[in-house]
């Protein structure tokens, strides 16, 4: 394949992905043409075209993680298997050994990562996504506003605490997540499970918005009471939006005279909580006897 229709394959994969940033990614993939990967395969189905895209994209990127811990390694060897570059900063020798063996494809670099001139020389300034991954708060925010002041790579930050997230809200410090968090979701949504084997209906659930909202999805079934019905006659609970209806594997955004028919999964947004069925979306004063 000639260099010339690579770019032009290249340039139509990123329109696809990303076409508010096409010139800027080609221009970071000019840099690295040796870690393009040509699309060759034909376009037999959506489905495989669409995973090509993504990885012909992905392939273009440079990645830099700041902390060797189990977050940066899992995170790696995702990036990596997108044929990404990844590169991890880790203070601690034994980690990086470790590191090194496991992920043969990345760059370890056994260093202090909240050195400047450390990051400066390791490129940092021209990677597309930094991630502050270590186990001190402290120097992930201090990590992470140094990458924004000297790049504009996608920046993720690591926060611990759980305290002080109005302070951390008025940071630049890009998406910033909280493990705890994560975990706890991760509880929720096992036990939610749990109870999905006891009679309730919710298929997967969300916290969203700060825990205060949730999204849950929900198989309709043929005793469902909201089955046939067009949405504006139903009287849902206050605060609660259909957000999206899966039937049969096409995406319906719903409207007003939209139905929701048995054996179809629907998104609902609702701040209220405890909804274990379908049903429960109606507001229970409006229904009529």
């Amino acid at each position: 394949m000639t260099s010339e229709k690579l770019e032009q394959r290249l340039a139509s994969a990123v329109e696809k992905t990303a076409p508010n940033d096409v010139n800027g990614v080609l221009s970071r993939c000019e840099e690295r043409k040796g870690t393009v990967i040509p699309m060759t395969a034909k376009k037999t189905a959506k489905k495989t075209t669409k995973r090509k895209w993504t990885t012909l994209v992905a392939a273009c990127l440079a990645v830099m993680l700041l902390g060797g811990g189990r977050i940066s390694y899992y995170l790696a060897r995702q990036m990596l298997d997108f044929g990404a570059s990844v590169k991890i900063i880790e203070s601690s020798a034994a980690v990086c050994d470790s590191l090194a063996e496991r992920l043969p494809e990345a760059t370890i670099i056994h260093g202090d990562g909240t050195s400047e001139q450390l990051l400066a020389e390791e490129g940092i300034a021209k990677m597309d996504a930094v991630a502050s991954l270590t186990g001190i708060d402290e120097e992930n925010v201090l990590m992470s506003l140094y990458a924004r002041s000297v790049s504009s790579a996608k920046i993720v930050t690591k926060i611990n605490r759980t305290t002080f997230s109005h302070i951390i809200k008025g940071m630049d410090l890009g998406s910033v997540f909280h493990p705890r968090y994560i975990a706890a979701d991760h509880i929720v949504r096992y036990v939610r499970a749990m109870q999905n084997s006891l009679g309730s209906n919710v298929e997967t659930l969300y916290k969203i918005v700060g825990n205060k909202a949730e999204a849950l999805e929900f198989r309709a079934t043929e005793k469902s009471a909201v089955c046939g019905r067009p949405l504006m006659e139903l009287p849902t609970r206050p605060n609660l939006l259909i957000g999206a209806i899966n039937r049969e594997g096409r995406i319906i955004t719903p409207g007003g005279r939209d139905t929701i028919e048995p054996g179809d999964t629907v998104v609902v947004v609702t701040a209220a909580t405890g909804l274990d069925d379908l049903d429960d979306i109606l507001d229970k004063r409006r229904v009529k006897a």
